[in-house]
């Protein structure tokens, strides 16, 4: 019994390091399935009060932590997963109960130092289980780090552009402000730093779907309308130069009306 809980104690470690791995230091694609199971599980939580909140305020508000709980879960989640396989592998290489292998793992993981080891196997598994938590809360708090860096970078440019498309973002107003204050009709917004930003957002919104989770710092402003008001203003500027181009080329028109014939 104790050899098998051993075996499976090392295959769940290993797998739950390739995880973690997975979904904080080298994310890609929709991620783990725990990882995704928990976003849904706290998004399904979170959207089940919004019926009794009448005002859209309230439920921005109530929604804007969905994320930040879903990252910490996840977090809550691993070291549970670990404490409980480390556990396994101390309970089969001691003769202590699965409480108290249990009760050692977290001691261990949690870096308290509580519980000393009682054999050499478990003074083995004690320093490799005090060295695999801090380097999954060292991940974590790296993965915490760049979700930072990747939601300043979305939100700033859109503040920037707030300016001028005000809050919802909308199209027309760029144009009407732009035209106010005398930008010319190519620069306002800077279409390329629009595209580069655009980019930007999709990779990080690819290797970290979590991002998109996350609501912006004002309740007004979201990612998808600004870069739909961008669009209208790109495609309004082109058609509007479009015209102006081709009119500049049109031929001078010639009114002749038989009744002002000279005979």
């Amino acid at each position: 019994m104790r050899t098998v809980s051993l075996i499976v104690g090392i295959v769940l470690t290993v797998s739950t390091v390739v995880v973690v791995v997975q979904a904080m230091l080298i994310p890609s694609g929709p991620g783990p399935l725990i990882a995704r199971a928990i976003s849904r599980s706290i998004k399904f939580l979170a959207h089940a009060p919004l019926g009794s909140m009448r005002t859209y305020s309230r439920q921005n508000k109530w929604l804007a932590g969905t994320a930040p709980i879903s990252l910490l879960v996840q977090l809550i989640v691993y070291l549970a997963i670990l404490i409980f396989t480390t556990g396994l592998i101390i309970y089969g290489t001691t003769g202590l109960s699965l409480a108290d292998s249990l009760y050692q793992s977290g001691s261990t993981l949690t870096t308290l130092g509580i519980v000393e080891p009682v054999n050499v196997p478990s003074t083995i598994t004690t320093f490799f289980a005090a060295f695999l938590g801090l380097v999954v809360i060292a991940i974590f708090i790296g993965y915490l780090l760049a979700i930072y860096g990747a939601l300043v970078g979305r939100e700033s440019q859109m503040a920037r552009l707030s300016i001028l498309a005000g809050e919802p973002a909308w199209g027309p107003q760029i144009l009407a402000r732009s035209h106010v204050l005398g930008f010319p009709d190519d620069e306002a917004p800077h279409y390329d730093e629009w595209v580069d930003w655009t980019c930007d957002l999709r990779l990080n919104q690819r290797v970290n779907p979590i991002l998109a989770d996350f609501r912006s710092t004002a309740e007004l402003r979201h990612w998808v309308i600004s870069m739909l008001a961008v669009t209208d203003v790109a495609v309004a500027a082109t058609a509007y130069l479009r015209y102006t181009s081709q009119k500049r080329n049109w031929p001078s028109p010639h009114w002749r009306h038989e009744s002002l014939d000279t005979p």
